[in-house]
């Protein structure tokens, strides 16, 4: 089992209660009987039925039952209409889902106002925002009149209100798949949705519905053809196959390499449902032929396409500096899987196996370009990663002022940020290092950032920021946001939707260090709650915040946390230097040496 598959299955079994949601388009109706669904590890899930109004019930009773109607399991607004009249029934269709975690009810005369203490907002496409700080207490005036004798609502506000004990009992994060613009990489965008018998079908209806981007961002590429639809639901067999019925005009004549892709993303991202072991497509009443692939599909048939980039064998390898020279870490493992322990290994026939007077760099994900930064921090050199005696890396022609660590693209260039007295310049390098461009408009106006890292398709970053104020530099902060491609689909041309990491309850703060651990979760070294700074993982939509490691007390003070998205494991660089590797649970120092600069190519 891969870091990626370890880390999803371990959030999947302990997400709390400030860290869920829910999918904003709620059901109107639905059973009482046990649900089926990936719940708390896959265990069953008692179903919840509210009760309806009590005869002569005061205004304040009718609106606190209203809200505690919406704690159906499973999610649905038949038990609330109850509270509303029979008009305001008829028109309440919410909208959009309000995660809450407590909330203040008082009355005057037929008026009720209610304040709640907000924790996100979701989407009508189960897109989860945590709201900030400052703007979590929410509060509306509740009208009510008297119908048949009885109070009942008349103004229902457009939401749907949860608690987070239902969400717990009843939602769990996925992702919708889409396609990279080189087309050679699937993409999650991360959503939440209930559990229940139409999930698989929501999931479809997700990907036909393509990508959740903001506004004006630029979007993933998808192989759903318009007009594509999803009829009537999908079923899941009770040999667990999906069966998906899909609906449109172009999906007959449509090419085989966009055919295997659409039905990549649509094999992701149904095999997320608990129980579903394949995926059967028909198109028009018929099954659905996909050019090489069987008529039951599932993850593993698109292997040949290397869609996931978490699995090539280029992001298993830790590179590090030990005394101004390239060194790898090497992990050994028994034959059962299990990780015995590391190695630092010099590097053979290599020109950076030598001190070449760096002090940070990255490998292409190819595995044959090194850029480097001089000590000096504002040159750079660029040569083979293997190549003969007397070779000597090039000089960059570029002289900034203080270089970050360089991070290599999948395209094969690189990214590099010149941090100076008012920002930082993103700056593009070409694979060969001939040629260097600033990115304008600059995207970190202001910041300083500290680090930068890619997701593992390449389509977003994450970053450490500290902004510059004329007192000097503020705190340090976790920020996000998403790679623009060039026409060509693999030129970076610039960055767009920059913004603070905002996670629902506990606020992450003095952060060191970031690193992707899958390609919706980061792995952050930070402060929780005004403890020590520890290593966390964190989805990056802000919904999780889990104390994923707990380091052992020698390890001393951590500075660094690297990460490798395929089979390479954890490490946390201490203040000292020295590195220390997760083991299965257990944490080990790597080496006799301090390393600097330790990085997994791209």
């Amino acid at each position: 089992m891969t870091l990626t598959r370890i880390v999803r299955a371990a959030m999947a079994a302990l997400l709390t209660a400030g860290a869920l949601a829910a999918c904003a388009q709620i059901p109107d109706s639905g059973s009482v009987s046990k649900v089926s669904g990936p719940v708390d590890d896959q265990q069953d899930q008692i179903a919840f039925e509210p009760p309806a109004p009590a005869p002569g019930a005061t205004p304040t009773q009718v609106v606190t039952g209203f809200i505690d109607a919406m704690q159906a399991i499973p999610p649905t607004t038949e038990f609330a209409e109850q509270f509303l009249t029979k008009e305001a029934a008829t028109d309440w269709n919410p909208s959009r889902v309000v995660v809450y975690q407590t909330y203040h009810s008082s009355s005057t005369g037929s008026a009720v106002d209610l304040t709640v203490k907000r924790e996100a907002t979701l989407t009508s496409r189960g897109v989860y925002h945590p709201v900030l700080p400052s703007e979590r207490a929410g509060s509306y005036r509740y009208h009510l009149r008297q119908e048949d004798g009885e109070w009942r609502i008349d103004n229902p506000v457009n939401a749907f209100y949860i608690n987070a004990d239902t969400f717990t009992r009843s939602y769990l994060p996925y992702s919708l798949y889409f396609i990279a613009p080189s087309w050679d990489a699937l993409v999650p965008y991360p959503v939440y949705f209930a559990n229940g018998d139409q999930l698989a079908t929501s999931l479809v209806q997700g990907v036909l519905q393509g990508p959740p981007v903001q506004k004006g961002q630029q979007k993933p590429m998808t192989a759903v053809p318009p007009g594509t639809d999803v009829a009537p639901s999908v079923s899941v067999t009770n040999d667990g196959i999906a069966e998906i019925r899909l609906d449109g005009p172009g999906l007959i004549d449509l090419p085989a390499k966009q055919r295997e892709l659409l039905a990549a993303q649509l094999v992701w991202t149904v095999s997320q449902v608990s129980g579903v072991s394949g995926v059967r497509i028909f198109v028009d009443g018929a099954r659905w032929d996909v050019p090489g692939q069987p008529q039951v599909m599932d993850v593993g048939s698109f292997a040949s396409l290397e869609l996931d980039p978490a699995e090539r064998p280029a992001r298993d390898t830790l590179y590090a500096l030990e005394d101004g020279r390239l060194v790898y870490v090497e992990t050994r493992y028994s034959d059962a899987g299990l990780a015995l322990g590391t190695k630092v290994k010099p590097m053979q026939n290599s020109q950076w196996g030598q001190d070449q007077g760096i002090r940070s760099f990255d490998v292409s994900v190819s595995l044959d370009q090194v850029l480097a930064v001089t000590s000096s921090g504002n040159t750079m050199t660029i040569g083979k990663l293997y190549s003969s005696k007397g070779q000597t890396p090039d000089q960059v022609d570029y002289f900034g002022t203080d270089l970050s660590q360089p991070v290599a693209t999948r395209s094969g260039e690189w990214l590099v940020l010149d941090r100076t007295s008012d920002g930082s310049k993103l700056l593009t390098v070409s694979a060969d290092g001939k040629r260097v461009k600033t990115m304008s408009p600059p995207p970190f106006r202001g910041q300083r950032i500290q680090s930068l890292v890619l997701s593992p398709d390449g389509t977003r970053f994450a970053a450490t920021a500290q902004p510059i104020r004329p007192a000097g530099l503020g705190a340090p902060r976790l920020i996000l946001g998403q790679i623009r491609f060039g026409d060509n689909g693999v030129s970076v041309i610039g960055v767009e939707g920059v913004h603070p990491l905002v996670t629902t309850g506990d606020s992450l703060r003095q952060v060191r260090s970031v690193t992707w651990i899958d390609a919706t979760t980061l792995g952050v070294l930070g402060s929780v709650n005004r403890a020590g700074v520890a290593p966390y993982t964190v989805r990056i939509d802000g919904s999780s915040l889990l104390s994923e490691w707990i380091l052992p007390v020698g390890l001393g003070a951590p500075q660094t946390l690297v990460a490798s998205v395929s089979e390479g494991g954890v490490f946390v660089r201490n203040e000292r230097g020295r590195l220390w590797f997760e083991a299965d649970g257990e944490w080990k120092p790597v080496g006799l040496k301090p390393l600097s600069s330790p990085t997994f190519p791209g």
